[in-house]
């Protein structure tokens, strides 16, 4: 195998069901399958995925640590890569130009230190509630409402944080983030220097992507192309499935809330305000409206619901975490 030039990332537990599409869109990527390398960090599965891993030529890892951002900081570790790209097992790369396009702007002269997509692909083939994430760009209510997210909605009209945008390219927003405008960039297709994760940021023993991002930013390595192509996202199928990794990411947030940085930045006034807008229901109303009349999905009218109830489910864990909280402060 020549020296890779990217490092693929992808943390698995019981993944049979998602890992194979997942490597499936990376082989198709128009960029030489010689030049990337495929990390597989596994947590114990039982199931086929480290078959599947083997199958496509993967790298295995076993963490044993039960901690996705645990094996993501494993991954990187080994990695051989100049660049590393992190997806989750659940995503797709829909589109063959994603890893090609994001190595040449990070070895342009523009000085980009990330590149992640935009978009989820939206299709009516997908269960309603992936339709509901696909549509509003979210997997929770709160950063819609906090203008926090990283994905495009489809009520967008052009990039939706106007005062970071440097340049608007036919096949990307050139964008310059401060820790103020920063928003939740994640683990959908962001690829990134290997080096300058390593150097910048204290990428071990987590790696949480929002954290090490903000690092970055806060180190001036602030610039980002943001590209205006869809990945693939299978994030829930049902409601129930909708909250209960919802459940489980705040209970991770708050159980490993010393190690992180990233605390969203936002005055009392906008959190008030997007509580507001939330509890009250009508805003949410508008806007599944508004999408109903771009695109005629009910699926836009799960955001009243999720609105309205996915506050209540912050202040039940805030309330079981509050001396997690008091022992920061």
């Amino acid at each position: 195998m020549e020296k890779p030039v990217v490092s693929i990332i992808i943390p698995t537990y019981n993944e049979e069901k998602h890992l194979e599409f997942c490597l499936q869109s990376i082989n198709r990527q128009n960029f030489s399958r010689k030049c990337i390398e495929i990390i597989i960090v596994d947590d114990g599965s039982t199931d086929k995925t480290l078959q599947i891993a083997k199958k496509y030529r993967a790298r295995i890892l076993h963490s044993g640590y039960n901690h996705i951002e645990r094996s993501k900081s494993i991954g990187i570790a080994v990695a051989k890569g100049k660049y590393l790209l992190f997806i989750d097992a659940d995503i797709r790369l829909t589109d063959k130009n994603i890893i090609s396009l994001s190595v040449k702007l990070l070895e342009s002269k523009l000085n980009i230190t990330g590149v992640q997509c935009v978009y989820w692909k939206y299709s009516k083939k997908h269960t309603s509630v992936n339709r509901y994430c696909e549509l509003y760009g979210v997997n929770d209510p709160f950063p819609f409402y906090l203008k926090k997210r990283g994905i495009q909605s489809f009520l967008d009209n052009g990039w939706i944080y106007p005062k970071t945008l440097i340049k608007d390219y036919p096949q990307y927003y050139l964008v310059r983030f401060t820790s103020n405008t920063l928003p939740t960039l994640g683990s959908q297709g962001y690829m990134c220097s290997s080096a300058i994760i390593k150097k910048y940021t204290n990428w071990k023993p987590y790696f949480f992507h929002l954290d090490t991002t903000k690092e970055l930013v806060d180190s001036g390595y602030n610039t980002f192309a943001m590209l205006k192509l869809e990945v693939e996202h299978d994030y829930a199928k049902t409601i129930r499935e909708f909250y209960k990794k919802l459940y489980r990411n705040l209970l991770l947030y708050y159980k490993y809330h010393s190690y992180r940085t990233y605390d969203y930045n936002i005055k009392s006034t906008n959190f008030i305000g997007a509580l507001c807008k939330m509890l009250t229901v009508v805003t949410p109303i508008i806007d599944a409206t508004r999408g109903f009349i771009r695109i005629h999905d009910l699926a836009w009218y799960l955001h009243p619901l999720f609105s309205f109830t996915v506050p209540f489910l912050y202040l039940y864990i805030t309330m079981l975490n509050f001396r997690i909280l008091m022992k920061k402060y």
